[in-house]
């Protein structure tokens, strides 16, 4: 290990070194001989799971910025869909595909089936030379159709009349696969990536604890208090914050190491050692954070 580390923390290796070499030995770590690999403890599948989790995550974080969703709000699965032997692989890293996606499951489906939807959008190419000047009317009669009744009609018949009198047939339509409002995908290798990007009560509820979190743990770093000090705190922010922070408190409270935890409309009076008012998605939430004199 000395060996192996001797080139990042060049001090400390040679003092292990030093206590721990024989007489036959190189008189410094920096005089040894790189230690031989030995390639029957290579785990080429694993090394295959890595690369896939590792593209898996940096996708879920490429559909988190495009959704405008923050990577500390929790989010409920990633799917991933396909098949083969590098995705089968990847079931012995699921928690730590959900730790860098932040997702509560990594699920698996073979189909795309109800992940996206079908939009349908006039083809004025085709409709053009039928339609001439009218072209325009046709394809407006189109974008109000319903789509899912126009396309399982032309599943069963050649042509169908739209209101108005217009004719249409499966060449008068183009037809985009998009994702459905809420998923979002993205293909990784032989892999699409799913993520649900829908936010429910209790992922919201999560996701404001960790905002929280992280706005005390700076003012805890601007009051210098060390590691386990202990402190008071309040906050103020709106009835749905407050509901949402409650949720939580047992966990708020362990993670910012405080023992008395005041949430309301407005902060709670006394003396408060550092105030601030933050903006968290929008909302204005005001924290107060005291040390705890009494510990």
């Amino acid at each position: 290990l000395a060996k192996l580390c001797a080139p990042l923390i060049p001090f400390i290796t040679e003092h292990i070194y030093q206590g721990l070499r024989g007489e036959d030995d190189p008189i410094s770590v920096h005089l040894s001989d790189w230690p031989a690999g030995e390639p029957t403890l290579r785990d080429e599948d694993l090394e295959v799971a890595m690369e896939v989790a590792r593209e898996v995550s940096e996708a879920v974080r490429a559909m988190r910025a495009a959704a405008d969703i923050k990577n500390r709000q929790p989010l409920r699965r990633v799917i991933l869909v396909g098949e083969g032997e590098a995705l089968g692989a990847t079931t012995v890293l699921d928690d730590l595909i959900a730790e860098e996606a932040n997702v509560k499951a990594v699920e698996r489906k073979v189909s795309m089936e109800g992940f996206l939807e079908r939009r349908v959008r006039p083809n004025m190419g085709a409709l053009g030379p039928r339609y001439k000047g009218d072209a325009n009317q046709a394809a407006e009669a189109i974008r109000n159709a319903d789509p899912t009744m126009m396309l399982e009609t032309l599943e069963r018949e050649a042509s169908l009349v739209l209101p108005g009198g217009w004719t249409v047939t499966k060449d008068d339509l183009m037809i985009d696969l998009v994702d459905r409002g809420e998923f979002r995908t993205s293909p990784v290798g032989d892999v699409t990536v799913v993520l649900e990007i829908e936010l429910d009560e209790e992922l919201l509820a999560e996701g404001l604890v960790r905002e929280v979190v992280r706005r005390v743990q700076e003012m805890r770093k601007e009051m210098d208090l060390d590691l386990e000090e202990r402190v008071v705190l309040t906050i103020a922010l709106d009835d749905v914050g407050q509901g949402r922070l409650r949720q939580h408190l047992e966990h708020l409270k362990e993670e910012v190491r405080a023992d008395d935890v005041s949430i309301g409309p407005s902060l709670a009076s006394g003396a408060v050692g550092v105030e601030r008012t933050w903006d968290i998605d929008g909302n204005q939430v005001v924290i107060g954070l005291t040390r705890n004199v009494a510990v």
